[in-house]
């Protein structure tokens, strides 16, 4: 691009002349429009090209110039806001006039001389208010984006100004052929030269011109209407405006608030000087320095009222919508901070084996480059395809959020509404949040700093907690780690806290290799300072291992009884020193007491115990884990369990070994005969005792419903056939037989009695129900590991790790 560029006349058709232009002028506006719908209109096609435009080295003029535009668009479409800034317009329209008006009377009066030497506005300083010139481009769009000019009748005043001027053009005739009769004298009489070398003729300076060229004469009128004034000869350089300015257009100059730029006018000295600078000496521009990728949290508006969703906010800037069942999203969105984004990224989450599509996404006056998903089968390119109609169909995992970047062809405002649509009503995101992308760079980049945060919020995924090795030699690798904009920082617990009064500190240090990593080094208090271990961090991977002293002094295996905490910004993982034994998972039977057994490590501190149980959802039909203190007396405790069981369990320590005793009942709810509730524990091989009664009672029970549906044909019948005696005959036998009490009842009486051994046969099913499912159950459990467990003791406060069952699942 070009040294003097100049972007407000290249896009906007606005010439120096014309700064600074006012909001209405920055969006092709007549002044003091009032419509907001027009208001509105005009800003999104000014800004919806100055989108197409900022490509390359244009993009930070072009950001600056929507920064100004959306401003503007904000002041003129806020009442308060225009009609302030409408006065000092007003106040600004006013002095010019005053100034027009002077100047009419003192060319009248012949004193034009003392008018010269002013810098008054130029006409189209003067007719930016009434009348705007056309939008121009660098690329002749044929729409152009402001009105056409109006043509106004010409006042008094202008008249005035017109016949003034044509005295001014016969006194200049004049002056112009005076001149030329003595040109044409010195030229037939020339003055005899003392130099005997011809002089070179002065050259007129040369002047850069608008479209890059040169100019052999300065081309620098001074404009007013209806006449022209020439350049003062003695005050070839008129004082700037910034010098001429009154107090009342100091007033309406544009603020930071109002969106307008701040550029003082340029006297002629200084267009000299820096064109010919240009000519001389040609300046490369330098493209604007690469912004780097941030991401701005995006707010959602609570409710729509077209669609009648509501976006409620969950956690972690999550937001779920709720009550509609419109086939269309529609988001109000903002950001807490101001400034253009680049793009967009959308997550989404959702439970196992949900579904969502989506299609048909759209941001007014907003150009989408391209996208990228998280799942890498080009799915997201579809939801901004105008032309695809089968959109992005999503099946979620119920792990990590599925996410998408939407990358702009230019830079767009912060402030937005978003519209999507859902294929049906049934398929619709259960949970999802926005992010604005800002800065610079490529749909590439853009999606691998997404991925990057992504990484660092769980910086550990990829990390394995593993202790020092046993024997005092060897070394460790504890996995990879994410570390993005962050450092790693180490601490040690239980240093000083070891029962053989050994201490330890951990100590970071200098590395004078140039290899960027981080080491510390574990060191043995005594009468010297002894380093036994190291922990080094190189290319993102941690290894933990024994120096050659620690095999030389036996008091370094306490080391193994204290815990290295890891720190990488907010995120937390603690290290147990000692290799961290694993066991099967505890056996349990429900069918049976059982007396599982944990063995604890030697030279372990067990003064504070705790013991970790953990019962998996797809076994136990609960997802729940319960913590046991194994100091003091021996306390009973309860766990709820599948389908109305509870195990009832008992942990003691005696050294070295944890023994659990435990045992399955199953709680139900009775009345004694007074018709008090209460509960009653039946050990579950008891409890199935009751399937064969039970069964035996359903059948009784359909037996019973049976009869009684029956009799209700020939309730309130005092007249029966013969048949439908013999019927009524049979009915009654089996009324009798099955114990159901006798008299005359009527059809109310009957359906009441029906409905009364209906309740009690849907009771009887669903016990015989219940005890079937967990008879099922504890027949295929047997004698199977699958208790998960943790044992554990507290370092300074902090937990370390002891013995493991193979299955467990930290947090």
């Amino acid at each position: 691009m070009a040294a003097d560029f100049d972007p407000y006349y290249k896009w906007l058709g606005i010439s120096p002349d014309e700064r600074l232009p006012t909001h209405y002028r920055l969006l092709g506006l007549i002044a003091f429009e009032s419509d907001p719908e027009v208001i509105e209109a005009a800003a999104d096609r000014v800004m919806s090209y100055l989108q197409e435009v900022s490509t390359g080295a244009e993009m930070a003029r072009a950001q600056k110039l929507l920064g100004e535009v959306s401003r503007a668009r904000l002041c003129l479409l806020n009442a308060g806001k225009k009609a302030a800034y409408d006065e000092k317009l007003r106040a600004r329209l006013a002095a010019i006039e005053a100034d027009k008006t002077l100047r009419s009377d003192a060319a009248s009066s012949g004193a034009v001389s003392e008018l010269q030497g002013e810098d008054s506005l130029s006409p189209i300083e003067s007719d930016l208010f009434d009348k705007p010139p056309p939008l121009k481009s660098a690329r002749k769009r044929s729409d152009a984006i402001a009105p056409a000019r109006v043509p106004q009748e010409r006042s008094l005043e202008e008249v005035e100004d017109s016949n003034v001027g044509s005295r001014r053009v016969l006194i200049v005739a004049g002056c112009a052929g005076i001149l030329l009769l003595l040109f044409v004298i010195g030229f037939l009489f020339p003055r005899p030269s003392n130099n005997p070398v011809d002089e070179e003729p002065e050259v007129p300076p040369k002047v850069a011109s608008r479209e890059g060229g040169t100019d052999s004469f300065q081309r620098n009128p001074k404009e007013t209407r209806g006449a022209v004034i020439p350049p003062d000869p003695a005050n070839p350089s008129p004082p700037s405006k910034d010098a001429q300015r009154t107090a009342s257009e100091e007033d309406l100059e544009p603020t930071a608030s109002d969106g307008e730029t701040n550029e003082p006018a340029k006297t002629d000295e200084a267009d000299e000087s820096s064109e010919d600078e240009a000519d001389t000496e040609p300046v490369e521009e330098k493209a604007p320095a690469k912004q780097p990728i941030g991401f701005v949290e995006l707010q959602i508006a609570p409710t729509d009222t077209k669609t009648k969703y509501r976006y409620q906010k969950q956690a972690n800037h999550f937001y779920s919508a709720e009550g509609s069942t419109s086939a269309f999203y529609r988001l109000e969105v903002s950001a807490p901070s101001g400034g253009p984004l680049a793009g967009l990224c959308l997550e989404m989450h959702a439970p196992s084996h949900q579904t969502a599509t989506l299609t048909n996404m759209e941001l007014k006056s907003v150009n989408w480059l391209g996208a990228i998903d998280s799942l890498g089968r080009g799915g997201a390119a579809t939801v901004i395809d105008a032309n695809e109609n089968a959109g992005w169909q999503l099946q979620f995992n119920g792990g990590e959020p599925v996410w998408a970047v939407f990358a702009a062809k230019g830079p767009f405002g912060p402030n937005f509404l978003i519209e999507m649509k859902h294929s049906s009503n049934t398929q619709r995101l259960p949970s999802f949040r926005l992010w604005g992308i800002t800065g610079s760079g490529t749909l590439e980049e853009m999606a691998q700093a997404v991925r990057d945060r992504v990484r660092a919020e769980k910086p550990f995924v990829d990390f394995v907690a593993r202790g020092l090795p046993a024997g005092r030699t060897g070394e460790v690798g504890l996995g990879s780690l994410f570390l993005g904009k962050e450092k790693l920082a180490a601490q040690l617990f239980g240093g000083n806290s070891n029962p053989d009064g050994v201490r330890f500190s951990l100590e970071q240090m200098t590395s004078e290799e140039e290899d960027d990593a981080q080491r510390w080094q574990f060191i043995l208090s005594g009468d010297e300072q002894t380093p036994v271990a190291a922990l080094t961090l190189k290319e993102n991977k941690l290894s933990l291992g024994w120096l050659p002293a620690a095999g030389e002094l036996p008091e370094s295996a306490s080391l193994q009884n204290g815990l290295l905490q890891l720190h990488i910004g907010k995120h937390v993982r603690s290290v147990p020193l000692r290799e961290v034994k694993e066991q099967a998972p505890l056996t349990y039977n429900p069918l049976k007491a059982v007396k599982p057994q944990i063995e604890v490590p030697a030279g372990v501190p067990a003064a504070d115990l705790r013991l970790v149980l953990q019962f998996p959802e797809q076994t136990f039909g609960v997802n729940k884990r319960v913590v046991l203190s194994l100091t003091g007396a021996e306390k009973e405790q309860e766990i709820s369990l599948r389908d109305g069981t509870i195990l009832k369990l008992v942990a003691s320590f005696k050294e070295p070994m944890i023994i659990l005793r435990m045992k399955t009942l199953l709680r139900t709810g009775i009345e004694d005969k007074k018709g008090k509730k209460r509960t009653k524990d039946v050990p579950l091989r008891k409890a199935f005792a009751e399937i064969p009664e039970l069964n035996a009672r359903t059948k009784k029970g359909e037996k019973i419903i049976e009869t009684i549906e029956a009799a209700e044909k020939y309730a309130d019948r005092s007249r029966l056939k013969t048949a439908e005696k013999q019927e009524m005959a049979q009915i009654t036998r089996r009324w009798r037989a099955l114990g159901l009490p006798q008299g005359d009842f009527s059809k109310e009486q009957m359906e009441k009695l029906r409905g009364v051994y209906e309740a009690k046969q849907e009771k009887i099913k669903k016990r015989s129900n219940q005890l079937q499912l967990l008879q099922g159950w504890a027949e295929q459990m047997g004698d199977a590991e699958a208790i998960e467990f943790r044992l554990y003791t507290l370092v300074d406060g902090v937990p370390l790790d002891l013995v493991r069952s193979t299955g467990w699942v930290d947090d």
